[in-house]
Protein backbone atom coordinates (compact mmCIF):
# COMPACT_ATOMS: atom_id res chain seq x y z
CA UNK A 1 0.00 0.00 0.00
CA UNK A 2 1.53 3.07 -1.25
CA UNK A 3 1.41 6.15 1.11
CA UNK A 4 -0.53 7.96 -1.61
CA UNK A 5 -3.38 5.49 -1.06
CA UNK A 6 -3.69 8.00 2.34
CA UNK A 7 -4.20 11.27 0.54
CA UNK A 8 -7.01 13.09 2.24
CA UNK A 9 -7.13 10.87 5.18
CA UNK A 10 -5.60 9.46 8.06
CA UNK A 11 -4.14 5.52 7.89
CA UNK A 12 -6.25 2.86 10.49
CA UNK A 13 -3.97 1.03 12.98
CA UNK A 14 -4.34 -1.95 10.68
CA UNK A 15 -2.73 0.12 7.71
CA UNK A 16 -0.32 0.92 9.84
CA UNK A 17 0.78 -2.17 11.14
CA UNK A 18 0.53 -3.94 8.15
CA UNK A 19 3.05 -1.10 6.81
CA UNK A 20 5.13 -1.87 9.49
CA UNK A 21 5.52 -5.74 8.97
CA UNK A 22 5.74 -5.50 5.16
CA UNK A 23 8.47 -3.23 5.95
CA UNK A 24 10.65 -5.26 8.72
CA UNK A 25 9.94 -8.22 6.00
CA UNK A 26 11.65 -6.52 3.19
CA UNK A 27 14.10 -5.13 5.76
CA UNK A 28 13.14 -1.42 4.97
CA UNK A 29 14.14 1.05 7.57
CA UNK A 30 11.02 1.50 9.69
CA UNK A 31 8.31 3.60 9.87
CA UNK A 32 8.00 6.13 12.12
CA UNK A 33 5.43 6.25 14.81
CA UNK A 34 2.69 8.64 13.23
CA UNK A 35 0.25 10.49 15.43
CA UNK A 36 -2.27 8.52 16.54
CA UNK A 37 -4.24 10.49 18.20
CA UNK A 38 -6.57 13.81 17.48
CA UNK A 39 -5.68 15.58 21.21
CA UNK A 40 -1.64 14.87 20.32
CA UNK A 41 -2.62 16.56 16.86
CA UNK A 42 -4.26 19.30 19.12
CA UNK A 43 -1.46 19.50 21.24
CA UNK A 44 1.00 20.80 18.13
CA UNK A 45 -1.74 23.07 16.35
CA UNK A 46 -1.74 24.54 19.63
CA UNK A 47 1.57 25.34 20.62
CA UNK A 48 2.17 26.33 16.95
CA UNK A 49 -0.27 28.58 17.25
CA UNK A 50 1.08 30.08 21.07
CA UNK A 51 4.89 30.49 19.13
CA UNK A 52 2.87 32.27 16.16
CA UNK A 53 1.22 34.99 18.50
CA UNK A 54 -2.12 33.80 17.75
CA UNK A 55 -3.23 32.51 20.96
CA UNK A 56 -5.79 34.84 21.30
CA UNK A 57 -7.67 33.25 17.72
CA UNK A 58 -7.09 29.94 19.77
CA UNK A 59 -8.88 31.46 23.05
CA UNK A 60 -11.83 32.22 20.65
CA UNK A 61 -12.22 28.88 18.80
CA UNK A 62 -12.49 27.53 22.33
CA UNK A 63 -14.58 29.64 23.75
CA UNK A 64 -17.02 29.02 20.76
CA UNK A 65 -16.69 25.63 21.61
CA UNK A 66 -17.90 26.09 25.33
CA UNK A 67 -20.14 28.85 24.74
CA UNK A 68 -23.33 26.47 25.00
CA UNK A 69 -21.92 24.50 27.95
CA UNK A 70 -20.82 27.65 29.70
CA UNK A 71 -24.46 29.67 29.70
CA UNK A 72 -26.76 26.83 29.16
CA UNK A 73 -28.91 26.05 25.87
CA UNK A 74 -31.61 29.19 25.87
CA UNK A 75 -29.13 31.88 26.36
CA UNK A 76 -26.71 30.14 23.37
CA UNK A 77 -29.63 30.14 21.11
CA UNK A 78 -30.48 33.50 21.49
CA UNK A 79 -26.65 35.09 21.62
CA UNK A 80 -23.49 34.87 19.70
CA UNK A 81 -19.95 35.34 20.32
CA UNK A 82 -18.75 38.33 17.73
CA UNK A 83 -14.78 39.15 18.91
CA UNK A 84 -12.59 38.54 21.32
CA UNK A 85 -9.83 41.13 21.86
CA UNK A 86 -7.70 42.44 24.75
CA UNK A 87 -9.86 40.68 26.74
CA UNK A 88 -12.96 42.02 26.23
CA UNK A 89 -15.44 39.59 25.03
CA UNK A 90 -18.22 41.14 22.29
CA UNK A 91 -21.28 39.11 22.44
CA UNK A 92 -24.55 39.67 20.10
CA UNK A 93 -27.44 39.43 22.31
CA UNK A 94 -31.29 38.86 20.36
CA UNK A 95 -33.55 40.19 22.35
CA UNK A 96 -32.93 43.40 24.87
CA UNK A 97 -34.79 42.02 27.60
CA UNK A 98 -32.07 39.20 27.95
CA UNK A 99 -29.51 41.61 27.22
CA UNK A 100 -30.10 43.32 30.24
CA UNK A 101 -30.50 39.95 32.25
CA UNK A 102 -26.85 39.29 31.46
CA UNK A 103 -25.76 42.58 31.51
CA UNK A 104 -27.04 43.31 35.73
CA UNK A 105 -27.25 39.66 37.09
CA UNK A 106 -25.12 37.19 34.95
CA UNK A 107 -22.31 39.18 33.66
CA UNK A 108 -19.34 38.00 36.33
CA UNK A 109 -20.55 34.56 36.07
CA UNK A 110 -20.12 33.74 32.73
CA UNK A 111 -16.92 35.69 32.87
CA UNK A 112 -15.86 33.27 35.70
CA UNK A 113 -17.53 30.06 34.05
CA UNK A 114 -15.53 31.11 30.84
CA UNK A 115 -12.21 31.75 32.59
CA UNK A 116 -12.46 28.38 34.33
CA UNK A 117 -13.72 26.45 31.15
CA UNK A 118 -10.71 27.86 29.10
CA UNK A 119 -8.01 27.48 31.99
CA UNK A 120 -6.94 29.97 32.99
CA UNK A 121 -7.81 34.16 32.87
CA UNK A 122 -8.67 35.29 28.83
CA UNK A 123 -11.82 37.11 29.65
CA UNK A 124 -11.96 40.39 32.15
CA UNK A 125 -14.56 41.93 30.56
CA UNK A 126 -17.94 41.03 28.55
CA UNK A 127 -19.85 43.60 26.00
CA UNK A 128 -23.58 42.61 25.69
CA UNK A 129 -24.72 44.64 22.11
CA UNK A 130 -28.38 44.15 20.98
CA UNK A 131 -28.85 42.96 17.25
Amino acid sequence: MAASAFAGRWPTKEEITRLRVLAEWRNLPTIEKPLETWSQIGALVTEEMRMLGMAEALVSTKLIEHWPEVVGNFIASHTRTETLRDGELVVRVGQPTLRFELERNLRTTIINRLNEALGGIFIRSIRFVHG
